[in-house]
C-alpha cells in the first residue's frame, strides 16, 4: 500500500467526519423545514374520523375502516420563505388551526369497501378541527342512514362561521388574515343539508417572491430543453442497441440494475398505495377497485423505471463504450484492484459524507452569511408521516441514485465519446468535456425553487455532478450510485421526529 493511498485514505476519513458531524449540527440551517404538527399517530386519526362519521350519520361503521395521509398547503411554505423570521414564527401560529400548515386527510369507507367520506383533521390542544368534510349523501349508505339535520354539532366547525337558525342553506365564508396571506374558509350545505368544508389560503402580493418566480422561469425553460436533450439521447441509445445487438455482450451488471431499480420502485408503490388513497380517491369509489388500479400503475412505473436504467447501462457499457475509456464494464470498482470488492462500500460512506458536509456549509452560509433564501422543504417535511416511511425513503433514494447514474454519468457520457471523440476516447479533454456537459444537464433538470435563486442550487449541482462524474470515470459508475444513494437517504432522514432549530 503506498504512502500517497495511505495518505489520501487518511484525510478522507478525517474529511468524512468533519462532514458528518457538520451536517448533523447544521441540517436545520441548510435544509429547512418546519414542524407541521401533527403528532398524533395515525391509527387515532383513523379512528376518529371513522367514529365522526358514526356520529353525524347515525349508521354503524363496524366493519368499514379509513386511510389517511398527511399534507400540506406547498404555497404556504413558498410564503414562509420570503418572510421575515420573526413574521413566519407568527404565522406558523396563526395559521396552525386552518389546515394549512399541516392536516391529516382521511377517506373513511363504509361495510361495502366504498368511499363514503373524505375528511381534513387539524390538530389542536383538546383533540382535533375538522379543516375539509365532504360525504355521499346518507341515502346511499344503505339503511341505517339517517338525514344529518341534526348532526351538524357533531362536526364541531369551530374554524367556520356556522349558519344561523333559520337561515338557508348555502354558502358562507369567512377569512382569516395575516401577512403572509389569507385563508378563505367555506361551508356549504347540499340539498339534504350535509355540510360541505373546505378552505383556501390566498398569497399576499409579495415583489420578491414575484421576481423568483421570474427568474425560476428561465431556469425551467433549460431544465425543459436538458429533459428534452436527455430523451434524444435515450433514443438514440435504443436505436444503437438494437442496431448493434451482436456487440451486447455484458449482461450481468445491466440485469442487476435493471431489476434493482425495477423491485425497488415497485415495493416502494406498493407500500404507497395506502397514502395515496386518503387524498387521491373520489366519493363512491370502491378501496379494491382503487388498489388494483394503483397496484397496476406502480408496478408500470417499476417496469418503466427497470427498462430505462437497462438500457442505459446496456448501451454505454457494451454497446457503445467498450472498451474505451468509462470504466462501465467493472461497474464496481473500476481501478481499485482486486480488493474492490472490500473498498466499495467504505469509500462510497466515505465520499457520501464528504458530499454531505460539503453541502451543508454551502446552504448554510448561503442562508447565516449572505442572507440567501432557502426554501423550507416540501418533500421531506411529512415523510415520517407515512407508514413504512424509513423503508419507502431508503427505496426511493435507491431509484433515483440508479436511474440518474446510470443516465448522467454512464449513458450520456458514453455517447458523447463515441460519437463526438471516437477518435481519442480516453484523451483528457474528451473525458472532462464529457463529465461537464453531462454535469451541466444534470443541473439543469434538478436546479428547481430550492433556493430563491436557482443559481445557488446550479452551483452546487453542477460542481457535484463533476465530482461525480470523476468518481464514475475512475472508480465505476457503481460507486457513484452508492455514493449518491447515501447521500439521498441520509437528507431524507434527517428531519426524523425533529423541529427546527434556528
Amino acid at each position: 500500500m503506498s504512502i500517497v493511498f495511505l495518505s489520501v485514505s487518511v484525510v478522507s476519513v478525517l474529511l468524512a467526519v468533519v462532514g458528518h458531524r457538520v451536517f448533523v449540527r447544521k441540517r436545520f440551517l441548510a435544509f429547512p423545514v418546519y414542524r407541521e404538527g401533527l403528532s398524533s399517530g395515525r391509527d387515532a386519526v383513523a379512528e376518529y374520523a371513522r367514529n365522526l362519521c358514526q356520529d353525524i350519520f347515525g349508521t354503524d361503521l363496524a366493519r368499514g375502516f379509513a386511510w389517511c395521509t398527511a399534507q400540506r398547503d406547498d404555497d404556504f411554505a413558498e410564503a414562509m420563505a420570503f418572510a421575515a423570521p420573526g413574521v413566519a414564527r407568527a404565522e406558523m401560529a396563526q395559521f396552525r388551526r386552518t389546515g394549512v400548515l399541516g392536516e391529516w386527510r382521511v377517506a373513511v369507507f363504509g361495510n361495502t369497501g366504498d368511499c363514503l367520506a373524505l375528511v381534513g383533521l387539524v390538530e389542536s390542544g383538546d383533540g382535533f378541527k375538522v379543516s375539509f368534510f365532504q360525504a355521499m349523501d346518507p341515502k346511499t349508505w344503505g339503511p341505517a342512514g339517517t338525514r344529518p339535520d341534526a348532526g351538524r354539532s357533531h362536526l364541531d366547525l369551530t374554524m367556520v362561521r356556522q349558519a344561523n337558525a333559520g337561515e338557508k342553506p348555502g354558502h358562507l365564508a369567512e377569512s382569516l388574515v395575516g401577512r403572509l396571506g389569507s385563508v378563505r374558509q367555506l361551508v356549504e350545505y347540499d340539498s339534504s343539508g350535509i355540510p360541505r368544508v373546505d378552505r383556501q389560503f390566498l398569497l399576499s402580493p409579495n415583489p420578491a417572491r414575484d421576481n423568483c418566480a421570474k427568474i425560476s422561469q428561465r431556469y425551467d425553460g433549460a431544465s425543459a430543453v436538458a429533459v428534452l436533450l436527455v430523451a434524444v439521447f435515450s433514443v438514440y441509445s435504443l436505436y444503437l442497441t438494437l442496431a448493434g445487438s451482436r456487440e451486447i455482450g455484458q449482461w450481468s451488471i445491466p440485469l442487476v440494475f435493471g431489476v434493482l431499480t425495477g423491485g425497488a420502485s415497485a415495493v416502494s408503490g406498493v407500500l404507497s398505495t395506502q397514502d395515496g388513497a386518503a387524498a387521491n380517491i373520489d366519493l363512491g369509489a370502491n378501496v379494491r377497485a382503487f388498489a388494483m388500479v394503483s397496484l397496476l400503475a406502480h408496478l408500470t412505473t417499476a417496469l418503466a423505471f427497470g427498462a430505462i436504467v437497462l438500457f442505459a447501462i446496456v448501451l454505454a457499457g457494451t454497446s457503445i463504450n467498450a472498451g474505451n475509456a468509462l470504466p462501465t464494464a467493472a461497474a464496481f470498482g473500476g481501478r481499485l484492484g482486486p480488493c474492490r470488492g472490500f473498498l466499495v462500500i467504505p469509500m462510497a460512506l466515505v465520499l457520501s459524507r464528504i458530499w454531505l458536509g460539503a453541502s451543508t456549509v454551502y446552504y448554510s452560509m448561503l442562508r447565516s452569511r449572505f442572507g440567501v433564501r432557502v426554501f423550507f422543504n416540501a418533500s421531506r417535511s411529512f415523510v415520517y408521516s407515512f407508514r413504512f416511511a424509513r423503508l419507502r425513503a431508503a427505496l426511493d433514494s435507491l431509484v433515483s441514485a440508479a436511474w440518474e447514474e446510470a443516465v448522467f454519468r454512464v449513458l450520456i457520457p458514453s455517447i458523447l465519446l463515441g460519437v463526438f471523440f471516437s477518435h481519442r476516447p480516453a484523451a483528457w479533454y474528451a473525458i472532462g468535456s464529457c463529465v461537464v456537459i453531462s454535469a451541466i444537464l444534470w443541473s439543469f433538470m434538478h436546479s428547481t425553487r430550492f433556493t430563491a435563486n436557482p443559481s445557488y442550487r446550479f452551483l452546487e449541482l453542477f460542481l457535484s455532478g463533476i465530482a461525480l462524474g470523476a468518481i464514475a470515470w475512475h472508480f465505476g459508475f457503481g460507486v457513484t450510485m452508492l455514493v449518491h444513494w447515501l447521500f439521498n437517504f441520509q437528507v431524507n432522514l434527517s428531519h426524523d421526529h425533529s423541529e427546527e432549530a434556528n
